[in-house]
């Protein structure tokens, strides 16, 4: 019976490793350079918003990262304020590049060479805003 668990759990192993290979095949940690443009207007081939006033912003339903070949970037977890924030700025971005979908699970946002947003202190953040309103429901 040992050997059989023994087995059964190497062949476990490697079977997940063979499913799991595909995935991993499509998304590399790279860091790329680009402005961050509205999605709509990319995907018609214009530049919008043209400055931080314009009306584009508040319509645009997402923003993507476009460097300096023209390719653009989803960038999914990230909530659409900060992009909105940054739009029209020279940005790096630093993060899984999944070339398929044309997507960038993204772990660090630098503007000016400052991180202004990284998964980590998110993370963090979440956490923390967690335990104090665990504190507060716990607290008579």
């Amino acid at each position: 019976m040992k050997g059989f668990r023994r087995n059964f759990g190497s062949l476990l192993v490697v079977g997940l490793l063979i499913c799991a290979a595909p995935l991993m095949a499509g998304t590399a940690m790279e860091t790329k350079t680009g402005t961050i443009e509205g999605l709509s207007c990319v995907t018609v081939g214009y530049t919008c918003p043209m400055d931080s006033a314009d009306p584009m912003i508040g319509v645009e339903r997402d923003f993507v990262l476009v460097d300096k070949e023209g390719d653009f970037y989803l960038m999914p977890n990230i909530d659409r304020a900060i992009k909105a924030r940054y739009a029209l700025k020279t940005v790096t971005v630093k993060g899984y590049v999944d070339k398929k979908y044309r997507s960038i699970n993204v772990d660090e946002l630098i503007v000016d060479g400052k991180v202004v947003w990284s998964l980590t202190k998110e993370r963090e953040m979440r956490k923390m805003l967690e335990e104090r309103e665990r504190k507060m429901r716990e607290s008579p």
